[in-house]
């Protein structure tokens, strides 16, 4: 790293921001950028004026630099800065700033991918101190900012293309003057020589990029023949091209490897994490990045010293990989998935899941992704690589990006791309993967068990016949045990414990599995001993799995832990120790409402969970509060009209229903409540239709509105749900005695 710090190009600490603005992803500046006083006038002057301004300008031409040189001067103008880049998806990065404005300011936006956008806009709409910046759009790609080119506000927006079509109150970048050039060109050139000076200005015509590039040539090419490399630029159709070529070949092999890989993940943005994860030689990794830093072809945009972000222009990465061939891109951009996805990734859920909320990750998986359309991938890279990003989609809510790789799959299932016969076991390995993922899909973006179980088993039939792969063999199995258990089939989740045992233990004992997948049995065992109603042993079992994540250094905030802490209110729940329940309750929901969409089914089930803990508690007007606002977050989020609540399939849809109407009746309403039980088990019909009779939860539904029903000598309400529990659960279950005993002999006999 020593190395690294001696390269010219130096960053101002993102810390100076930190008195003057609560949030900005700015990327400082360089050292060396000549001041472009009559641009930076004239950006000022036109937000001052239209608080929008168009930067137009050639790739190289520094239309990047002078924002960041804009913004940074102007720091104390603004709360908020944040840069926008257009070659990766904009509402997500919507997303990001949603989230860090929720942090600082608590805002309350949504969080949600669909939502983020709108609602950051219509937050900032009418405020000031603000300056969004959307950089790197191309020609004929200003159609993706479209929708903003009109928009109305109080703010600053600053646009950045090569393209000035639909732009409004325009800068154009110009080359840079003589004057400029030779100043750029002195401060790099380490030995001062006013004839190579003047000839890097006479032949690179005002662009920086070519500029820094040129100086950096001589500075660092050993023995370079002055005299023949400026006859070769001066005849070069291709000024930067001959640049590149002439840098490459000073690299070492696996350097040459690296700057080609990078040109075809997000040049923009990638960390050095990532880059051990594409580079074919990682102990050479540090050596490689002083060569590509040395040369200007990558510059750090970042002070982390532990793992630095890099970037590469885009016309250094268009141009390597115009020196490539298309038969040479499609080899590297194979290589990189699978030394992404296969070579370098955990193969442990826990350390999977740190890996993909790493820096620059999913960011940089979206830009291979969008580069399978421009060369040829191999059917199976393709589909591990998809798979990820259907898993990444599901963790972000992004679920139109997660159907399209659904649809993408089944496609090529369709026209027998996966069949298991032909297939060698890294294959099964990446169909199974595939399979459990969209199972993953059915079972918690759309929430329904029915169809996500039946390609949990399809997962589970190709991934058996290949030799090792414990660990999806144990998330697969783990995925079927909680279904199954969503199902209401008990004894079938049982069986499925007891294969993830035998799996688990295969794996440990062939270092095939991670240390901290450990923690997912004592998850699994913890929805066992609810489902069996073994609820102290459960709490013991779900503190165990909360104290594996922590040892894994798995934040409080990690969907894998979030899930802990919700079955352990769970099951406090169900031990009646209400105050304890509710108070990790509201701990987590304060935790998750600064990071989510006000409306999303974490904060939902959580609204659940403290209705029935103020139930529990006697505080029935608080817990109908809740309850209403956990079945109204249900509605919005899942889409759902009132009409159209008895075909839903969410059963924890259902089981807010379930606590509202109980503290309806609670409060005197009855008949209201009679008539929302109905709607909560019609969906606990949908949802365990093939297996009624094991669900603890609708025999706890039918019970409790069967005697409400008794409570109140309704006869039709009783004869409902008293029939339905006779008929589904028997006449010998405690409930049905007790609704004998219970209610007037003329009422149940007749039933």
């Amino acid at each position: 790293m020593n190395k690294l710090i001696a390269i010219i190009v130096f960053f101002i600490s993102n810390a100076v921001f930190a008195q003057d603005i609560h949030i900005n992803n700015l990327i400082n500046p360089v050292s060396y950028f000549v001041d472009h006083i009559q641009q930076l006038r004239e950006i000022k002057y036109n937000l001052d004026k239209y608080k929008t301004v168009g930067v137009v300008g050639t790739s190289g031409i520094g239309k990047t630099q002078l924002m960041r040189m804009y913004a940074y001067e102007n720091k104390n103008r603004y709360r908020i800065i944040w840069f926008f880049d257009c070659n990766t998806d904009i509402d997500e990065q919507f997303t990001k700033l949603a989230k860090e404005m929720n942090t600082a300011f608590h805002t309350g936006i949504p969080t949600s991918y669909e939502l983020s956008k709108k609602e950051v806009l219509r937050y900032l709409q009418a405020k000031e101190d603000w300056l969004l910046v959307f950089d790197n759009l191309k020609i004929s790609e200003n159609n993706k900012i479209n929708d903003l080119l009109n928009w109305e506000h109080n703010g600053n927006v600053i646009f950045s293309s090569q393209d000035s079509t639909l732009l409004k109150h325009l800068i154009k970048m110009k080359k840079f003057p003589k004057e400029d050039c030779i100043e750029l060109v002195n401060i790099i050139l380490q030995e001062k020589n006013s004839d190579i000076v003047n000839f890097l200005v006479d032949e690179f015509q005002g662009y920086p990029v070519l500029l820094v590039q040129g100086a950096q040539i001589i500075n660092n090419v050993k023995g370079l023949d002055l005299k023949k490399y400026k006859k070769m630029i001066r005849e070069s159709d291709s000024k930067i091209k001959y640049n590149i070529e002439l840098c490459i070949k000073e690299l070492s092999l696996s350097a040459r490897k690296l700057l080609k890989k990078i040109a075809l993940i997000n040049n923009n943005k990638f960390s050095k994490s990532f880059l051990n994860m594409v580079a074919d030689h990682i102990n050479t990794i540090d050596d490689d990045i002083y060569q590509l830093s040395k040369y200007l072809l990558i510059s750090s945009i970042s002070s982390d010293q532990e793992n630095p972000i890099y970037e590469m222009h885009d016309i250094i990465a268009q141009t390597v990989r115009d020196i490539s061939t298309d038969d040479e891109n499609n080899v590297q951009l194979n290589e990189i998935i699978f030394n992404v996805l296969v070579r370098s990734f955990p193969t442990g859920v826990v350390q999977k899941q740190t890996t993909r909320v790493s820096s620059t990750f999913n960011e940089n998986l979206q830009v291979i992704l969008n580069n399978t359309k421009k060369f040829q991938v191999e059917v199976f890279k393709e589909a591990k690589l998809r798979e990820e990003v259907l898993l990444s989609s599901l963790n972000n809510r992004k679920y139109n990006l997660a159907s399209a790789m659904v649809e993408w799959f089944e496609e090529k299932d369709k026209n027998k791309a996966f069949v298991i016969e032909k297939m060698n076991d890294h294959e099964k390995y990446v169909c199974a993967s595939y399979l459990n993922a969209i199972g993953g899909y059915y079972n918690f973006a759309l929430s329904n068990p029915v169809k996500a179980i039946n390609y949990f088993i399809r997962a589970k039939e190709v991934i058996l016949s290949a030799n090792g792969y414990e660990s999806i063999k144990f998330n697969i199995m783990y995925q079927i045990l909680r279904t199954r258990l969503d199902l209401g089939q008990v004894s079938n989740a049982e069986k499925a414990w007891e294969e993830i045992i035998k799996i688990y233990e295969i794996g440990t004992k062939n270092n095939t599995m991670d240390l901290f997948d450990n923690s997912f049995v004592h998850v699994a065992k913890t929805r066992l001993l609810v489902a069996k109603e073994q609820y102290q042993e459960a709490l013991q079992e779900v503190d165990k799995a909360i104290n594996a994540f922590k040892q894994a250094a798995i934040k409080d905030n990690n969907v894998l832990l979030e899930s802990s802490y919700q079955l352990k209110i769970e099951t406090l729940n169900n031990l009646s120790k209400y105050k304890e329940s509710y108070d990790l309750s509201r701990w987590l929901y304060e935790l998750y409402q600064p990071l989510l969409n006000s409306d999303h089914e974490i904060l939902a089930n959580l609204c659940t969970k403290m209705a029935i803990s103020q139930y529990g508690l006697g505080d029935y007007k608080e817990s109908l509060i809740l309850a209403n606002k956990a079945v109204n977050m249900f509605m919005k989020v899942r889409k759902i009209e009132e009409q159209e609540i008895q075909f839903v399939n969410d059963i924890q849809f259902g089981k807010a229903l379930m606590i509202q109407a109980k503290v309806l009746a609670a409060l005197g309403k009855p008949e209201e409540s009679l008539i929302i039980y109905e709607k909560a088990e019609a969906i606990h019909n949908n949802v365990y239709a093939e297996n009624l009779s094991g669900s603890n939860s609708l025999k706890t539904l039918l019970f409790e509105a069967a005697k409400i029903a008794c409570d109140q000598g309704d006869k039709f309400w009783f004869k409902h749900f008293y029939g339905n529990i006779k008929y589904i659960f028997g006449i010998n279950i405690p409930q049905v005695k007790e609704l004998q005993e219970k209610c007037k002999k003329e009422i149940y006999e007749n039933y």
